[in-house]
Formats: C-alpha cells, structure tokens, sequence
C-alpha cells in the first residue's frame, strides 16, 4: 500500500486528478449555482429547477457519457505514440459528438409537451418548462465542448478543460445575478434566467477550449487537415461502438437519481426542493471522486497501449484506495455539517425544506464510499478497454434492484422521502462490490497471460 510503486502511482493519479475534478466541480458548479440562486425565490422556483435538471439529466448524461469514448481509444493511442490516430479521433470526434448534440437536442425539446404529465405540481411546471427550454438548447455545445475535454485528457493534458470549465462557472454566476434578479438594466427573468445564464456560459467553454487548443503550437497539429475533412465511418463507428455502453451505463445510474427525484415530486414540492439540495451536494462530491476515476482511466489506458499489463492491477488499486479515503472525509463532512448545509441554498423561512434535506443528507454520508468504489470501479474497467459488461451490471444495480427499492422503501414500506435515498444506497453499494470484482479477476487473467 505504501511501496514506493505505490506512490509513485498515488502522485500520478493526483496530478492528473486534481484539475480534473475541479473542472468537474467547476462544471457541476453551474448547476449549484443555479439552484442556490433559484432557491433564494422560494422554494416553488427551486422545485420547478429540481424537476427541469432532473428531465434534462436523462439525455444530456449518456451524451456525456458516450463522450467519455475517446478517452480510452486516445489514452491507448497516445501510450503508444500514435499522434496520427490520435489527430483523426480528434476530428472525427467532434462531427460525431456535434450530431448526437444536435439530435439529443431535439429529443430534449419534444420532452416539453409531456412535462405537465409527470406527475408534478402545476405551479412547478410552469417555472420549469422556460427554464428546461434555455438548458435544452445548450446540448449541442456541452456535447462539442466535452468531445474536446475529453481528448484533451486522454493525453493527460487536464489543466486547460479545467481552467474553461472554472471561468464558463464564474460567468453563469454573474450572468445569473443578472438575468435572475436583474441587474445592469435588465427585467427579472427568475428561474428563467438562470437557463439563459447556463446556455451562454456553455457556448462560452466550448468556444474558449476550441480557440486554445487551435492556438497552442503542440495542439494545433490535431487540427491539420480539418479544412479537407471526410467522415472516417470506420473511426466514427469505433467511436459509437466503445461511447455506446459508456453512455448506457451513465444513462442508467443517472436516470436511477432523476426517476428518484421524479418520484420525491409525487411526495410534494418540499421534499422534492429538500432532495435537490442534498443530491446537488452528494453529486458534488461524486464528480469530484469521478476526477480520481477518470485519472484511472487515463493511466490504465496508456499502460494498455504500452503493453504494461503487470501494472494494470496496481494502478487501479491505487486508485480504490486513493478514493475511499477522499469519500470517507465528504461522508464525515456530510454528517457532521447536515444540519448548515442546507440552509445555503435556501431562505430562511423554508424550515421544513431544511429538515428534510437534512435527513437526506444523513443517508448521502452512508453512500459515499459506496459512490466512489462504483465511480472508480467502472473507470478502471473502461481503461482496460472494458464496457459491454459493465454497462449490464450496472443495469442489474441500477434499474433492477435500485429503483424498484426506492419505491418500496419510500411508498410501500412508508419511510417517504428518507426512502427513496435507501434505494440509491443500495444500487451503488453493489455496484461498487460489482465492479471491483470485476476489475479483479480481469487484470489477475491479464497477469496470467504475460
């Protein structure tokens, strides 16, 4: 545990960890931001905001998701020093990540009619639907902006997406003072404008990464040969093929959450306002942890395309220990502080929104270490090169067993809104066991064949 391989691996994954996760926090930021701000305006608007992220969560994570496909198939050719695959994958990325921007785009959008039969309040609804049309529309550049992210660090290059992730964050939050109370001769847009606010800042990243990396005179070589670009089917199609079951296995654990929270609405608008306190907070911590775990995927691909299969283990060790240590500090923090937290996100007359949040809170510390076995198990996995698997377990966790236990813990069983928390607790519990199995009979298979 404490070789000096081991830390050798331990600073590896931390350099590379760090501005990962702060651009992961950075992005998530966005979205805090939004439902600290909305909160202020009573605890409808924060419902109407609970409901749109939470519709919005279903399309726009598998597009994220399937983005998280060049990272390994760039990880792999980058350790292998194949700059011309990696220039190709670059360019083909982006035509393939534009297009499923724009389609999911589209399929967000015709979610609109359908919201005000979900099962949720009228006056939430109708603080939703301005604000889910502005976050819908800002698919197409988080899906462009993320294409390049995520090349980006495949070759290890994390500090840039970090750094436009954290400026997008600073301008949603002013263009939110503005657009939401006000400001600079502007009429109050509300909630409204907190979508309007999100949509430029993600214009904003994606523009800001592209002008860099064109820019810089090591990146711009990926760029050569763009003015005659042709579609590579075989490139698009490997794309598709090692994104697909990312972007299922994303789709499934995030939809487990906004389903949770769906279901938190038929419970009423405060315990779906105290539910997206808590999961915007647990959600924090969780993107902070998936910092670590993209590292992992990072490291393990190169050792991949290096043939460094004795290492493969290890590596990933390293990184389950790394993040059980970080997520039992946030379960401690989440415990210990249940009770402030909420109250950052709130006025003070929603006492009650508080309390249940609180409660919530209590339950989020107890997934923790479960969040980031699974966070870091699934991206040990996808560094071997491992998907199609994977994404089936995380159905059988996710949507076999998760959901259909939040629904009897919360509405059979009687627990309420604490219940629906349970079931999240037990998905990503064994998960996390799932995975890590997983990771260690392939690798001990791997060993075996050098």
């Amino acid at each position: 545990m404490f070789s000096a391989e081991s830390r050798n691996y331990y600073k590896k994954l931390i350099l590379l960890a760090v501005p990962i996760s702060l651009g992961q926090v950075g992005h998530m930021m966005t979205g805090m931001a939004d439902t600290a701000m909305v909160g202020q305006l009573g605890k409808t608007e924060l419902a109407g905001v609970a409901f749109a992220t939470n519709v919005f969560m279903f399309l726009f994570i598998f597009g994220i998701g399937l983005s998280l496909g060049i990272t390994t198939m760039v990880g792999q050719a980058y350790g292998s020093n194949n700059l011309t695959k990696c220039r190709s994958l670059l360019q083909q990325g982006l035509l393939f990540y534009v297009l499923v921007g724009a389609l999911l785009t589209v399929l967000n959008l015709a979610l609109i009619p359908l919201m005000p039969y979900m099962g949720q309040e009228a006056d939430v609804v109708k603080v939703a639907a301005p604000f889910y049309f502005y976050i819908a529309c800002s698919t197409l550049p988080v899906m462009a902006f993320s294409g390049l992210k995520q090349f980006l660090e495949g070759m290890g290059k994390t500090v840039p997406p970090m750094l436009v992730s954290l400026l997008g964050n600073l301008l949603n939050v002013g263009l939110n003072y503005v657009f939401i109370f006000g400001a600079l001769g502007n009429e109050p847009m509300g909630a409204e404008g907190a979508g309007l606010a999100t949509l430029i800042a993600r214009i904003f990243m994606f523009v800001g990464l592209a002008l860099y990396m064109y820019w810089h005179t090591e990146l711009r070589f990926y760029f050569q040969g763009f003015s005659k670009f042709k579609p590579d089917w075989a490139v698009l199609s490997e794309l598709g093929r090692v994104g697909l079951p990312i972007g299922l296995q994303f789709f499934m654990e995030v939809a487990t959450f906004a389903l949770g929270a769906i279901m938190m609405g038929w419970l009423g608008k405060v315990p779906q306002s105290a539910h997206q306190i808590a999961i915007t907070l647990a959600a924090t911590t969780f993107l902070a942890a998936s910092g670590i775990g993209t590292a992992a995927t990072i490291i393990l691909s190169n050792l991949k395309g290096q043939q460094q299969y004795g290492q493969l283990r290890k590596a990933g060790y390293a990184a389950f220990r790394l993040v059980l240590v970080f997520m039992g500090f946030t379960a401690i923090g989440f415990a210990v502080f249940r009770d402030v937290l909420p109250t950052y996100f709130i006025n003070e007359n929603d006492t009650e929104v508080a309390a249940i949040a609180s409660g919530l809170l209590v339950v989020a510390a107890l997934f923790q270490l479960s969040d980031g076995l699974q966070m870091v198990g699934i991206s040990c996995l996808r560094g071997l090169g491992d998907v199609e698997i994977p994404m089936w377990m995380a159905f059988v966790c996710y949507w076999v067993i998760a959901l259909p236990s939040s629904y009897i813990f919360a509405f059979v069983l009687g627990f309420g809104p604490p219940g629906i928390w349970y079931g999240y607790l037990t998905g990503l519990t064994l998960a996390g066991v799932a995975f890590f199995v997983r990771f260690t009979l392939l690798t001990k298979r791997m060993q075996k064949e050098i």
